[in-house]
């Protein structure tokens, strides 16, 4: 989608919880990971399989997050007798990088991205004090259970604050990116998405740091790096709803 960016001023001093003071009305406490196991299906065979649709449908979907470093969805598909996607996620990071315990949650704030009032999201979420440059950085590799087609989401809230931070993100793999008019950068290692200016911090509900990414060929895993190039806060993005196709046989 494409918004409009509104920049709010150059503020005089730093706060240094920047996020505590921007989201403590508006991000509740995560929901509860569920964990559930994948179902069982019957036993089918590649010439009775065929194209299903799927989506991961963040706060609807079973999510189990056993660390701020791991988790897994576990996706029903919206065709009728389809075996279930088990989505994984799991971050890295060098010793220096800091996640914060809401790292991989899903908390309940909704309207996310200014995306719907059913809208919510995965969080990635660094604590202070952050280093920068992209070495320094989030690495979050997805793992999808079998090769997915059509792969589409929207990152948010990527944007910046002086002296705070400034959202880097960068993706693996053929796709393209609509950004919002505020968000540069073509997504990749060299060029990352980021705001145009370096204070530019937008709001959990609002546009102006979405980025929509489809992805042009079919994939079975992707990889999201998550940096800064400003250190003094706290940074975070956020991943909504992924839809996809896939085989209907496991």
């Amino acid at each position: 989608m494409s918004t409009t960016s509104v920049e709010p001023a150059t503020p005089t001093s730093y706060v240094p919880s920047r996020r505590t003071v921007l989201r403590a009305a508006a991000w509740t406490a995560p929901a509860v990971s569920v964990a559930v196991a994948v179902p069982a299906y019957a036993a089918c065979s590649p010439a009775q399989a065929v194209t299903a649709s799927y989506l991961l449908d963040w706060g609807v979907t079973p999510w189990s997050q056993t660390s701020s470093r791991t988790g897994v969805a576990t996706v029903a598909s919206l065709t009728a007798g389809a075996a279930a996607v088990p989505v994984t996620f799991v971050s890295s990071g060098p010793q220096s990088l800091k996640l914060a315990d809401a790292n991989l949650t899903v908390p309940a704030q909704t309207n996310v991205g200014g995306l719907g009032a059913s809208a919510r999201a995965l969080q990635l979420h660094h604590a202070a004090a952050l280093t920068t440059g992209r070495n320094a950085g989030q690495v979050v590799t997805i793992n999808f259970a079998r090769q997915v087609s059509g792969l589409s989401f929207t990152i948010t809230d990527i944007d910046s604050q002086e002296r705070g931070w400034w959202d880097q993100v960068s993706l693996s793999g053929a796709r393209r990116g609509q950004r919002a008019s505020g968000v540069r950068g073509s997504g990749t290692d060299d060029d990352p998405w980021r705001q145009r200016r370096d204070d530019s911090a937008v709001g959990a509900t609002s546009g102006a740091g979405n980025v929509r990414v489809t992805y042009t060929e079919p994939v079975s895993n992707i990889v999201l790096k998550f940096w800064t190039t400003v250190t003094g806060g706290t940074q975070l993005i956020n991943l909504t709803d992924f839809s996809f196709t896939a085989s209907s046989c496991a």
